[in-house]
């Protein structure tokens, strides 16, 4: 594939651009890694065109049924000799039923991958009685929700509470569950109702293990270094590097909570498209194949964000000189210790 040719919606082979880049980053690359999050689906389950409309098209362009076994075809050639051992699941979240329907599916692709795990998606209607019966199968290690499910309107704009009510922390306080967490409304974790709302429940309930998704939706850097500022004491919280392309934010997140609360993940299948998250101002821009005309400037060649990404944690690393020991926290290790943390 030629260099020129970048308006594919799908990364399946690399670029020349992205070949160049990849063996740049395998010298940096451990030898496995562990995805912390990636999503999987069927096309027919999803209702893209309700819930997020003009951006149904790329998720409809891609594969019928997004399996583990596709997920793990994308990361051998994202990562190259790096060994994809692993991941936390959960399904896309845009369909009516997911309860019911997605984790069902997602239940299927565990029992075909037993080296896998997999983050239960529950919304506020998710009841109690049903919630513990996913929560019997060995490889459910978590919950993850999603702001499209809120009880606020504009969702967009909705508080943590609005999607991540009490009662699930009580739950996965209980179990000593993982909960991924995508902040909304315009600052994320910057914004006051936030994270207080994540300061009280992660006190109050201290065996739930926090993960912050996108290092809490911050793809605006200032805004992330003003809102971890405001919860770096907090023990049971970590962080992912999920399709963030900024190096800087990855280092405020290594020198204010520490390495070991750093997590790498993918936000797959979003790693296979091909575009940059970047701070503009108090907010952020994300270009991407079907919001940008990249054919309209040849002096620039895209590459998909799974390898922008690592771009960005292998510069953050060589910045901060961490050691190849601290690297593998990040890809790894870190990511397995939270599972034997887990109780289920």
């Amino acid at each position: 594939m030629g260099k020129n040719k970048i308006l594919e919606k799908w990364v399946y082979d690399f670029s020349e651009v992205e070949e160049k880049i990849s063996q740049e980053i395998q010298k940096f690359l451990p030898d496995c890694a562990f995805d912390s999050h990636a999503h999987i689906y069927r096309v027919k389950d999803q209702d893209f065109d309700y819930y997020i409309k003009g951006k149904a098209n790329w998720f409809k362009s891609g594969p019928e049924n997004l399996t583990i076994t596709v997920w793990r075809r994308h990361m051998k050639k994202l990562l190259g000799k790096t060994k994809p051992a692993s991941g936390f699941f959960s399904v896309v979240p845009f369909m009516k039923d997911v309860f019911e329907k997605g984790n069902k599916f997602l239940i299927g692709q565990l029992k075909k991958n037993p080296d896998c795990y997999g983050l239960l998606f529950v919304t506020p209607d998710s009841e109690n009685p049903q919630i513990e019966k996913y929560l019997k199968h060995s490889q459910i290690v978590g919950f993850k929700v999603y702001h499209v499910h809120s009880k606020i309107t504009p969702t967009i704009n909705s508080p943590v509470s609005g999607f991540l009510p009490e009662r699930l922390w009580e739950i996965a306080n209980h179990y000593e569950l993982i909960i991924l967490l995508h902040p909304v409304r315009y600052f994320t974790i910057a914004d006051a109702e936030n994270y207080l709302f994540i300061r009280k429940m992660c006190k109050k309930y201290s065996d739930v293990k926090l993960i912050l998704a996108h290092m809490g939706a911050s793809f605006n850097t200032y805004n992330f270094e003003d809102g971890i500022e405001k919860l770096k004491d907090i023990e049971n919280i970590w962080v992912d590097t999920s399709v963030i392309c900024e190096s800087s934010t990855i280092v405020s997140a290594i020198k204010k909570l520490g390495v070991k609360k750093v997590l790498w993940g993918t936000d797959y299948p979003l790693s296979q498209r091909r575009g940059r998250s970047f701070t503009l101002g108090d907010g952020f821009l994300w270009l991407d194949t079907e919001n940008f005309e990249w054919n309209k400037y040849p002096s620039c060649h895209p590459v998909c964000f799974g390898l922008e990404e690592l771009r960005a944690v292998k510069q953050a690393s060589e910045i901060l000189q961490l050691t190849s020991s601290e690297i593998r926290d990040i890809f790894y290790n870190n990511a397995i210790n939270l599972i034997k943390k887990s109780s289920c």
